[in-house]
């Protein structure tokens, strides 16, 4: 169980997981062994963006408080974060729907929404390599970290070794942009990621919010990438 609050508020919870024969731990980020997160609030942290994506309990605190009150772990359902009707517009329209969606999906399908995906992450990416691979593996999907500027041979050859996703910084050279285009490969700033778990409309992988600025040779063209487009495109 992974607690959060204050520290008097969080080592009361530990208190009550230990009692009741459970382990408990805080971290800022996410623990892949973690069975429950309890959170206070909804808010657009890696912890929470992990959980969704592993298909994590997410529960008020009132859970814990309950469970230590009956003296037994009680069925979480009625302590979820669940209201369908809520988007908070100042956590970059969080839905409060998402946990129970992403929970049930995993219920439903056996693995994470990223499954089929396998993430070439471009350098300067946002938000950076470490989070969005923690992002994408626990919603069962793989990355590949390319670190320095890659050429459009790099990623051609990346592309024939299976990667079907590129996350991509705020600018792209107008070669590689071209290319992902024209082989209907998706490629999209990694706010997508975080927007694809905590919203309640999938997005688009060719909205124009997602794409680079594209760059020529080096020069900034001032024009927008265009959409690409593919065949699983908002199917998720």
């Amino acid at each position: 169980v992974l607690v959060c609050g204050r520290t008097a508020e969080r080592e009361e919870m530990a208190s009550a997981v230990r009692h009741l024969g459970g382990r408990s731990a805080y971290l800022h980020g996410f623990q892949m062994n973690a069975t429950h997160v309890i959170v206070k609030d909804l808010r657009r942290t890696e912890k929470f963006l992990c959980a969704c994506a592993a298909g994590r309990w997410i529960l008020k605190p009132v859970y814990i408080e309950s469970c230590k009150i009956n003296n037994e772990w009680l069925q979480e359902q009625s302590f979820e974060w669940n209201n369908a009707r809520k988007i908070d517009k100042d956590q970059k329209d969080l839905w409060h729907g998402a946990p129970r969606r992403w929970r049930q999906y995993w219920e439903q399908k056996g693995a994470g929404p990223f499954a089929e995906f396998k993430c070439l992450l471009m350098p300067e990416c946002h938000p950076p390599h470490d989070v969005l691979e923690k992002i994408v593996s626990a919603g069962s999907g793989h990355v590949v970290i390319q670190k320095e500027e890659p050429t459009l041979a790099q990623v051609r050859k990346h592309c024939s070794q299976g990667v079907t996703h590129v996350v991509v910084a705020e600018t792209c050279d107008a070669s590689i942009s071209k290319w992902l285009h024209e082989n209907r490969v998706p490629y999209f700033k990694g706010e997508y990621v975080m927007d694809f778990l905590a919203h309640k409309n999938a997005p688009s992988f060719s909205d124009p919010f997602y794409k680079p600025e594209v760059l020529d040779h080096g020069g900034a063209s001032g024009a927008r990438a265009r959409a690409s487009k593919s065949p699983s495109d908002g199917a998720r």
